[in-house]
């Protein structure tokens, strides 16, 4: 069951990293999560929201951000782009990222296609 959900949109563009991530940082704050949480959550969103990015993301391409609990002391980041065009990521570059978030979070997911990764999921629980 989702609890809480808090949603947020940007554009998908670096300069805007510094808001993610105050961001994610409020939106679990408010779900009372543990202090030593709010720096991995943080720094995932943050390597997401940079794997997310590439030269070929048009301008008017919005990133779109979703957090949520399941249960208390944990919580969801869904991130995904509104929009996107651009070359493949290597599946190299895909197993880099996923090993660089799984550091960081318990379950990480990559939605992506021909195109690259276009959406990430991470849940981070306290007892990690």
């Amino acid at each position: 069951m989702i609890m809480d959900p808090i949603s947020f949109s940007f554009p998908a563009q670096k300069p805007y990293a510094m808001l993610l991530r105050m961001a994610v940082a409020g939106a679990a704050a408010s779900y009372d999560l543990p202090v030593d949480m709010l720096e991995d959550l943080r720094m995932a969103a943050e390597e997401a929201f940079d794997c997310l990015l590439s030269d070929e993301v048009k301008n008017d391409t919005q990133l779109i951000c979703d957090m949520y609990r399941t249960e208390a002391h944990s919580a969801t980041v869904y991130m995904r782009l509104s929009s996107r065009s651009g070359a493949p990521l290597p599946d190299q570059e895909k197993e880099l990222v996923y090993a660089i978030l799984r550091t960081l979070m318990n379950d990480v997911t990559l939605f992506a296609d021909a195109k690259g990764i276009f959406g990430i999921r991470m849940t981070l629980n306290a007892e990690k």
